[in-house]
């Protein structure tokens, strides 16, 4: 008995969500005050906010009209289940990955599903496709449209038993307003990883072969064609891959050449390294963060002491800046900014005025209290 089959249906059912009404304008800080945050997302307009909250004991995902006319929506976790990930994909739809043990032919699996729900609670489904299989692996999002539509690359596969067809995962387009999949990139032997462009095209894959000892990387120039291997390693030997796609056909990977990660460019056509883009002595690159449509770099964070970020875009200098001169000594970072970079979600740390979660409009120059306090768990 498939019983991973029962709890998809079970978890589906357990996450209650209560839709907002109309309400008197209320500060989002009148819901928040004592209740210890651990996230929050920004939505891709910047209406609205999705937040990690406790309330009454219980971890719960919660929705915030940014306007004040609407009560919070509240999303409550399914029991014995992980809730992970959660993203928006437009103002709409938010996807988050949710996982348990389960049980598949008798063999005890863990197994990933990907959910999506409305933002006013009025919807909620798992992203399954309708006329097929899908084993134990389905959480894995590979790229989320940016360009308003309900649309996501989804990674899975449909058998856990070696050699048979659907081992290796897939990936497919799916609508996730209409649960609609439709296949993009066929499994590919030893592949377990794939990788998109900015623009959805499925680009890289990332595998392994020889019972692990071989690493290799496939690649192709655009969304259509086969996939070629251009690079392999093996054992501490580093695999070049690129970290991102730049509209102008170039594209950046980190590397640890030099004895501590840093930023390079990366020639597509070679796999190889080219000139450093950003590296600080002493301490890791960490990661890159990109501009709303994933193709061009807008920032890199790194790891000292404690994580930074060094922005490279001039519009987020000027909006770091600002917050620094406003908060002198409390580290505000940026965690989450809607797609034209007007309204931000900042944590602002130390022993200052205001210590938590803040709404900052770098157009209108305006700080909104959001959270004081702040818990580190996350689903």
């Amino acid at each position: 008995m498939n019983t991973w089959k029962s709890w998809v249906a079970t978890a589906a059912m357990a996450i209650c969500a209560v839709p907002g009404t109309a309400m008197a304008e209320r500060p989002i800080a009148d819901f928040t005050e004592g209740d210890p945050v651990g996230w929050v997302r920004m939505s891709p307009t910047g209406n609205r906010l999705a937040a990690e909250m406790d309330r009454g004991g219980e971890r719960q995902i919660v929705i915030f009209s940014l306007d004040g006319q609407r009560e919070p929506v509240v999303i409550g976790k399914p029991a014995n289940t992980d809730v992970g990930d959660v993203r928006w994909v437009n103002d709409d739809w938010l996807i988050a990955t949710v996982g348990r043990k389960g049980n598949y032919e008798l063999h005890e699996v863990y197994v990933s599903r990907t959910m999506a729900f409305r933002a006013d609670g009025t919807a909620m489904h798992m992203l399954e496709p309708r006329n097929g299989n899908l084993a134990d692996s389905g959480g894995d999002v590979v790229w989320i449209a940016r360009d308003g539509t309900p649309r996501i690359l989804l990674s899975y596969r449909e058998t856990i038993f070696i050699g048979e067809p659907g081992f290796f995962p897939k990936v497919a387009m799916v609508d996730v307003a209409q649960n609609k999949f439709t296949r993009v990139t066929s499994e590919m032997e030893g592949v377990w990883n794939w990788y998109a462009d900015g623009n959805g095209d499925v680009r890289l894959g990332v595998g392994d072969e020889q019972q692990g000892l071989k690493r290799r990387l496939v690649y192709r120039e655009g969304g259509s064609g086969l996939f070629k291997e251009v690079a392999s390693a093996t054992g501490d030997e580093e695999l070049i891959a690129p970290v991102l796609f730049m509209q102008d056909g170039k594209a950046l990977t980190i590397s640890n050449v030099d004895g501590f990660d840093a930023l390079y460019e990366l020639d597509l056509g070679t796999m190889r390294r080219g000139a450093k883009v950003f590296g600080i002595a002493g301490a890791d690159v960490s990661g890159v963060i990109s501009d709303s449509k994933n193709q061009e770099l807008r920032g890199v964070t790194w790891e000292g002491q404690r994580r930074q970020v060094q922005w490279l875009d001039p519009q987020y200098r000027e909006i770091q800046a600002l917050l620094n001169a406003t908060l002198p000594g409390q580290n505000p970072v940026i965690l989450s900014s809607n797609l034209d970079g007007t309204k931000h979600v900042v944590y602002a740390g130390g022993t200052g005025p205001v210590t938590g979660y803040l709404i900052f409009d770098s157009a209108a120059k305006k700080m909104t209290v959001l959270s004081r306090t702040r818990n580190e768990a996350s689903w």
